[in-house]
C-alpha cells in the first residue's frame, strides 16, 4: 500500500542526509551519543555557521534531537528516525 505521506517524509529525510557533512554529524552523535554543538562543530571541516545550518537542517528532518543546557544547545540522533529509515529501505 502507498503511504505518501510517510514516502515523503523519507524522502525529506534522504535529502538531508545527502550531504557529506551531515552524514558526518549522524555518525558522530550515533557513536558519541549526546555532544554539544561546539564539540561536534570542531570536528568537521566547515565554520561554525554552516554547521549550525547543517544541523538545524538534520533536526528539521527528524534526524537528530536538540536540547537547551544553559547557554549551550547539544544533539543526539534520534534512533527512531534511523531505524524508520533502515526500515523502509528494506521494504524496496
Amino acid at each position: 500500500m502507498v503511504n505518501r505521506r510517510k514516502d515523503e517524509h523519507m524522502a525529506n529525510a534522504f535529502r538531508a542526509l545527502g550531504h557529506p557533512v551531515r552524514l558526518r554529524i549522524v555518525r558522530i552523535l550515533n557513536d558519541e551519543g549526546a555532544s554539544f554543538a561546539g564539540d561536534i562543530t570542531r570536528r568537521l571541516p566547515v565554520v561554525a555557521s554552516t554547521a549550525s545550518q547543517h544541523l538545524k537542517i538534520l533536526r528539521e528532518a527528524g534526524l537528530i534531537n536538540d536540547a537547551a543546557d544553559g547557554p549551550h544547545r547539544y544533539y543526539s540522533v534520534n534512533k527512531q528516525a534511523l531505524l524508520d529509515l533502515k526500515a523502509w529501505v528494506r521494504k524496496l
